[in-house]
């Protein structure tokens, strides 16, 4: 399989962003190394045996470390970060586009997308703003798009959203979003592309239907409008 997703859930952080993560990634067929499976010891096998041309991480960095499932060992560090050597990397960790994602490129990454400031965000009514921002630059990429356009569609999407939330009367939510974009660091080829899992087949009958029918667009368009109405 030509992608890997690696996202631990351990503790309150991870609660919300694996669930982000799988909003996304449960749709395609990849090498999924979800909580107790997200360790460096998985990740290392993986890649020897399945060669992924795009790694994908969610939650819990530092300026040199990934963290694992249980937050006690690097998923990937400084010491590791060769391995992603051709391939490329899309997370949402705080802090380490300082020094790890440079790093990544440094020893051959192709590119990497990710932050280099601590990733804040909102749950209640406007948590499916972060998750739209968390997720929008990896959606961008498993439309085809290359890592600049993934950061051209994250920064046009984040302006939006800033510009709806001030509307509401709601700035100081609008201040966190601004502070996550400004975080963010894409780094390496920007006209790198990843190759594009396929789709799982939906289990639901009437997701089925809609996507022999209409096609994978058309119900994830459903999909989005159904979990923004289910969030408020």
């Amino acid at each position: 399989m030509s992608v890997l997703g690696i996202v631990p859930r351990f503790d309150q952080p991870t609660q919300y962003s694996s669930k982000w993560a799988h909003d996304v990634l449960d749709k395609y067929e990849l090498i999924d190394l979800s909580g107790d499976r997200a360790t460096r010891q998985e990740a290392e096998k993986a890649i020897k045996e399945h060669d992924p041309k795009c790694i994908i991480f969610y939650d819990h960095g530092s300026e040199t470390v990934l963290w694992a499932q249980g937050g006690q060992e690097g998923v990937f560090d400084m010491e590791n970060a060769h391995l992603t050597k051709t391939r490329s990397v899309y997370t949402l960790a705080c802090l380490s586009g300082k020094e790890l994602l440079p790093k990544m490129v440094e020893e051959g990454a192709l590119a990497t997308f990710g932050y280099d400031r601590i990733y804040g965000f909102y749950i209640g009514a406007y948590e499916k703003y972060f998750e739209e921002q968390a997720n929008c630059g990896l959606e961008a990429l498993l439309e085809g798009r290359t890592y600049g356009e993934a950061r051209e569609r994250f920064q046009d999407r984040c302006q939006q959203m800033v510009e709806e939330l001030d509307r509401l009367g709601v700035p100081h939510v609008a201040d966190q979003l601004v502070w996550n974009m400004e975080s963010l660091k894409v780094l390496g080829d920007l006209t790198t592309k990843i190759p594009i899992p396929p789709r799982k087949k939906p289990t639901c009958p009437v997701s089925y239907v809609i996507a022999t029918l209409f096609g994978y667009q058309t119900l994830d368009l459903l999909r989005e409008i159904r979990r923004k109405l289910k969030m408020g």
